[in-house]
């Protein structure tokens, strides 16, 4: 035995801490120490602590070796993006059994230092948020089924989203019924991930890659960085139509510029309190289309294996609605579009962009007069307000600022009964808040009513 100073931290175990500190004197050549955190065993050659000559020793931490090798890689999205998922947890298992487990960085890197020899597999569990699925994927599984185009890889297995073990009609019904709010959860789950097994021989470092993907996004479109994109698809308001009493009302959605589309994802916000919605059909036969109302938003999956071109003004959609109180003259019934989950897409399942749909400003005619709020609202250069007069008279329509002082007048003269349209331009004004007032007489009636409205730049 040599005379030596052993040092030796805090030695870190698999469960717990040990504290060991040898002072000054002779050691053998080998011991444990056990503490609160478990036993930490080591061996120390012949050491001179004079010289520092002398035989090699080690210490083992569970599975830790001082070897400085890992088995490391980064968990990503299986799209084009390849984007990194972070703040998952990779497990390293062997048989059942959780050896080990660490978490992803923001840019999806994981890593375990030095694992011991052995053969294991690489586990992954997430918490983010299941996403992106629409009535594209829809019409990508139900090409697969007719085998018009195949998916393979991880795409078929995000396909198989009711855990058949193989991808039909049913599970495009299943996603387009997911992104309408029929339903809230697929059979299989949210997440699918590699399990990929890896074999160790305790010296190498070694890296290994992991995808994963949602079930149902077929066509990969999901973003882990949560990036909000620029819209792909608009809703503009053009031309009126009146809403009279407790009859049905057929509202067209139009296409401004011709299109030859395969899929249409649309979530429409509607006055949910004011109006019913008593259905919604395509234009043509051949499709498949599902809809629900949720809260103030009719959600639309609709997509057809026989896709055909369709000219600009043309008629895609039917909205069936129906005022549930037809004597509130005052009540805003106008359609806007949720930007953020609607697209439309072609038959390869790629995003048509920068398109808009039409639909009419809707006039409620309960008593015969209306003025709607202006759309857009807020605005930069150009908004339209619609109004409605069940009598003829003069009609006097003029733009007040906050003050009530007349800062334009839109129209003033006599207007036959019917429903109208001014497209207004505010170049001419600065940006603020303003009111737009509609006063309508005649031998017999006087009708005023004022919005709000603000211009923006």
């Amino acid at each position: 035995m040599k005379k030596v100073i052993l040092l030796l931290g805090y030695c870190l175990l698999g469960w717990g801490t040990t504290g060991l500190w040898a002072q000054q004197g002779f050691v053998a050549t080998g011991g444990d120490a056990t503490g609160s955190g478990g036993n930490v065993s080591f061996s120390i050659g012949q050491v001179d602590y004079l010289s520092g000559a002398g035989s090699s020793g080690s210490v083992n931490q569970g599975l830790q070796h001082p070897g400085g090798y890992s088995l490391s890689g980064t968990l990503s999205y299986d799209n084009a993006l390849q984007g990194g998922l972070s703040n998952s947890t990779v497990q390293l298992k062997q048989g059942n059994t959780v050896i080990s487990q660490t978490t992803t960085n923001g840019d999806g890197f994981y890593s375990f230092s030095g694992p011991a020899a052995g053969n294991y597999t690489l586990n992954v569990q997430t918490n983010k948020a299941w996403g992106s699925v629409n009535a594209t994927d829809a019409l990508l599984c139900q090409k697969h089924f007719v085998e018009v185009a195949l998916l393979s890889g991880l795409k078929l297995i995000a396909g198989d989203v009711n855990a058949s073990g193989y991808v039909n009609s049913t599970d495009a019904l299943a996603i387009q019924k997911r992104y309408v709010g029929l339903q809230t959860s697929f059979t299989s789950g949210n997440w699918y991930f590699q399990a990929p097994a890896v074999a160790l021989d305790g010296s190498t470092n070694t890296t290994t890659n992991i995808k994963g993907i949602c079930f149902g996004d077929v066509n990969g479109s999901y973003d882990p960085s949560g990036t909000k994109h620029q819209p792909d698809l608009f809703v503009e308001n053009q031309g009126v139509q009146v809403i009279d009493g407790q009859s049905l009302v057929n509202v067209p959605v139009r296409v401004k510029e011709s299109l030859n589309c395969a899929a249409l994802s649309l979530i429409l916000n509607y006055p949910s309190n004011d109006m019913d919605v008593l259905g919604v059909e395509a234009a043509y036969d051949n499709q498949s289309l599902v809809y629900n109302t949720m809260g103030n938003e009719i959600r639309i999956a609709w997509y057809t294996l026989q896709p055909k071109a369709i000219n600009a003004d043309e008629t895609l959609l039917t909205l069936k609605l129906k005022l549930k109180n037809a004597n509130n003259p005052s009540t805003d019934l106008n359609l806007s579009i949720n930007t953020d989950e609607s697209s439309l897409a072609d038959f390869n399942g790629a995003n048509i962009i920068n398109k808009t749909l039409l639909i009419p400003s809707l006039v409620n005619n309960g008593n015969g007069f209306s003025l709607s709020q202006n759309v857009p609202n807020p605005y930069k250069d150009v908004t339209v307000i619609a109004y409605a007069i069940p009598v003829d008279g003069t009609v006097k329509l003029e733009v007040l600022d906050v003050i009530g002082q007349s800062v334009a007048v839109l129209q003033d003269g006599l207007l036959s009964a019917g429903a109208y349209t001014y497209t207004m331009s505010g170049s001419a004004l600065p940006s603020g808040v303003y009111f737009y007032k509609m006063s309508v007489s005649n031998s017999t009636t006087q009708f005023t009513q004022t919005k709000r409205m603000v211009i923006s730049r």
